[in-house]
């Protein structure tokens, strides 16, 4: 039995990459990461700067050249506590937000991001100590809370958990973590297209050229041929996640390096209350990623064997990535907003850390990435479960 099943596995593996729209799905998807990579290297930026004679012009820069800069300079800053003492020394870079060519003016560059999306307003960058910050800041993540209509223990439980980070807040360089951490979003779109556009026949194939029922006339065509297509489709789902992810982390550790992992994650993500670093985020994000892609690769495949058609599975799945992106539930639908917002492209987002909504669960709090971790094996099984079915009685209504 078991060599059989390594048979059809092998098989079935070679089948789905001798198709043409495989390879041409995946060389586009692995250009497009590439160049959501580099992009910022084709671009040219306009800095105001000030003259010795004191004139003002426009210092244009490439994108690498701004890159190398920002890396420098935030290098140069890491281990820096934020507090008084960096605050007084960015005086005068606050004075006017002035560029020189020197580049001394812009090594608090980082710093002056992190406050301006505390404070918004630059001009408390002249007065405000770091006792305002943090106060601030707090205020900034109950606000952000508010938003999202938590409850009095809700509130309590991220103000207990807020209240174990050390004030003041240590900055540390982590480029790298935080641009895979931001492209999250768009790798998991892109897993998905592919997967839409490679499984699609996976079942469907099989209809249309009629030798489905061929197959189930077959020794193994009952039960074994199917769970071997279904193992394949989601070790497909794995695969393309890996490959997105793979390319992600090896740009950008490339180009910044792999420092960061412990740098704080209410650093990137300022209205954060989990007390999480920018690494530990990462690796969330990628889990659920790999467990999103075996998700809709059981979609994909349980589509496959019920619509009959490439096409319409292609359809489906683009419309329902569509429908989870634009369409919105109120929030006052506590239940109903959270469920929906399970969505792979609703948690694949870097900024759903400010969501402080959790279910309670025998006397525990279960954030949605918790929650996610549970529900997609379970909704996968469940697709399986359901094209099995389907599977079965194709034999008696497929003609």
């Amino acid at each position: 039995m078991c060599k059989n099943v390594t048979v059809l596995m092998k098989y079935e593996w070679k089948k789905l990459w001798l198709k043409r729209r495989v390879w041409i799905a995946v060389a586009v998807v692995a250009m497009f990461e590439i160049l959501l990579n580099l992009s910022f290297l084709t671009r040219f930026y306009g800095t105001a700067i000030r003259t010795s004679d004191g004139a003002e012009e426009v210092f244009m820069e490439s994108g690498y050249e701004r890159m190398v800069r920002d890396r420098s300079n935030a290098r140069d800053l890491d281990g820096r506590q934020i507090d008084d003492a960096l605050l007084s020394e960015m005086r005068r870079y606050a004075k006017g937000y002035i560029r020189t060519r020197k580049g001394d003016d812009r090594k608090y560059e980082q710093i002056y991001r992190l406050l301006i999306g505390v404070w918004k307003n630059p001009d408390l960058l002249m007065d405000g100590n770091a006792a305002d910050l943090y106060a601030d800041w707090r205020e900034l993540v109950r606000q952000r809370g508010q938003s999202f209509y938590l409850s009095r223990e809700e509130t309590a439980y991220w103000e207990g958990r807020m209240e174990r980070m050390e004030e003041p807040l240590t900055y540390r360089y982590a480029f790298s973590w935080k641009n895979v951490l931001e492209q999250t979003l768009p790798n998991g779109i892109m897993v998905l297209m592919l997967i839409a556009v490679c499984l699609s026949g996976m079942f469907a194939d099989e209809h249309q050229f009629r030798t489905d029922q061929l197959l189930l006339c077959m020794k193994n065509g009952k039960n074994t041929v199917y769970w071997v297509k279904m193992a394949v489709g989601i070790l497909f789902g794995v695969c393309c996640t890996l490959l997105v992810y793979g390319i992600s982390f090896a740009i950008c550790f490339a180009l910044y390096g792999a420092e960061g992992f412990d740098a704080l994650l209410r650093l990137d993500v300022l209205a954060a209350p989990f007390d999480l670093s920018v690494g530990e985020a990462v690796l969330i994000m990628f889990g659920l990623s790999l467990l999103a892609g075996m998700l809709e690769s059981a979609l994909a495949c349980f589509l496959s064997e019920r619509l009959g058609s490439n096409v319409a599975v292609m359809a489906v799945m683009v419309g329902l990535m569509l429908l989870t992106q634009f369409a919105v539930i109120p929030r006052e639908w506590r239940g109903l907003s959270q469920l929906w917002e399970l969505m792979p492209t609703s948690v694949l987002n870097r900024y759903k850390f400010e969501d402080g909504r959790t279910v309670a669960l025998f006397g525990e709090y279960l954030t949605c990435f918790q929650c996610a971790a549970f529900v997609y094996p379970a909704v996968t099984a469940l697709f399986v479960w359901l094209g099995k079915r389907r599977y079965l009685r194709s034999q008696v209504t497929g003609r």
